[in-house]
């Protein structure tokens, strides 16, 4: 990742995203692209753990010349989702209504339970987990005009609120 000054021109990238006012929002924009690419590396891992029953462990990383919190992220919710597996699905079985854990497609049960772990034993604001969560449904899950962003959006909302009402106890 190379961040241009001012009147520079890029002639080697692979993703152009167009100009940015400051350094600071380039800065930003690549933190956030990091923390997209690290869970969608998530889903594939516990897609996968569920098809295969194995873990898939390999992570790439890239130089950034600095630290790549999200390695870290990825490992923890990783770990954590498979540590934690009977508490997230039981949260995301009695969230649902009229329909079973098991009538979820592999994809959206990965996704809710990312969504579900990183809601429980994160500091990141629910609303901003939600939102990815959401994004990678449209992208990986939406088949035959059925809309499961829609469905993981109203499932996810209502284990926030269950979340935070036993937060409050």
């Amino acid at each position: 990742v190379e961040l241009l000054e001012k009147g520079e021109v890029c002639t080697e990238s692979y993703l152009c995203v167009g100009s940015l006012n400051t350094k600071k929002e380039a800065q930003n924009l690549e933190k956030y692209l990091k923390t997209k690419f690290s869970r969608f590396l998530l889903l594939q891992a516990l897609t996968s753990m569920n098809i295969t029953k194995d873990k898939f462990c390999f992570v790439p990383i890239q130089d950034f010349n600095e630290e790549w919190d999200d390695e870290k992220l990825y490992k923890s919710i990783v770990s954590g989702v498979i540590e934690n597996m009977a508490r997230i699905d039981r949260l995301i079985a009695i969230s649902l209504t009229n329909y079973t854990i098991d009538r979820l497609s592999y994809v959206d049960r990965c996704l809710l339970r990312i969504g579900t772990f990183e809601m429980l034993y994160t500091d990141t604001p629910k609303a901003i987990i939600i939102n990815e969560i959401i994004e990678l449904s449209k992208e990986y899950s939406e088949i035959d005009n059925f809309h499961s962003s829609k469905f993981n959006n109203s499932l996810l909302d209502t284990i926030r609120k269950r979340i935070e009402a036993n937060d409050k106890k």
